[in-house]
């Protein structure tokens, strides 16, 4: 399903806002990375997992709560089959959760957050900064009118207060720089593919061998 089916299958359902799984195959197909994830919906379809490599992450999905954390919907650090099975069973019991995500657990721990707004004065405004948990307490943020250039992008990455994390520190390799540039011009473009779209939340971003993939997505059509 391409990301015109998905928006008027959300717009039929009477719905704004997309779920994780709906707003990542968007991002996807515009040439945003995402974390490789499977979408299970029957404890049966686990058996096509064997060969996912452990530990993983599991997160239910559901229309109608957009924050998973706060219904404890993401479950972090699943270690075997058997502990996946357990975790998908209580994750598909909670009312509303139509499938679960199943992806494995990214090691590297730095976090950003990437982020697309509709402005009714200056338009759209894309956003680079600190992002998991530390978003709101630290408020690191850059943020530029959209369509960004890459002089843009790399005044974005280097004047946040945290830019040394983009670095390599701790063990952890430096981030690919050029990748995570493309990434946010990409998403400074969507808008004029997808000019419904009102805001996209991307919380966190991660980093697998220093290269940068959406971990978590939000994708909100206008009213």
């Amino acid at each position: 399903m391409g990301y015109r089916e998905i928006i008027q299958s959300v717009r039929n359902e009477g719905r704004n806002t997309l779920t994780e799984y709906e707003s990542k195959k968007i991002l996807r197909e515009f040439g945003i990375p995402v974390v490789s994830e499977y979408f299970i919906k029957d404890i049966s379809e686990l058996r096509e997992l064997s060969h996912i490599k452990f530990p993983v992450v599991a997160k239910g999905i559901s229309k109608s709560i957009a924050h998973k954390t706060e219904k404890n919907l993401v479950r972090l650090y699943i270690k075997n089959g058997d502990e996946l099975r357990r975790e998908f069973e209580e994750l598909k019991s909670v009312d509303g959760v139509e499938g679960v995500l199943v992806s494995s657990q990214i090691t590297d721990k730095r976090e950003f957050l990437l982020g697309l707004k509709f402005d009714q004065q200056f338009g759209y405004t894309v956003v680079f900064g600190l992002g998991g948990i530390f978003t709101e307490a630290l408020k690191d943020i850059s943020i530029r009118v959209c369509p960004v250039s890459d002089e843009d992008v790399m005044e974005m990455l280097s004047e946040i207060r945290s830019s040394k994390l983009l670095g390599s520190i701790r063990g952890y390799p430096p981030v690919n720089s050029e990748k995570l540039k493309e990434m946010i011009i990409s998403l400074s473009k969507l808008p004029e593919k997808i000019p419904e779209i009102s805001e996209v939340d991307i919380n966190p971003v991660m980093f697998e061998d220093g290269n940068p993939v959406a971990v978590d997505a939000l994708v909100v059509l206008k009213d």
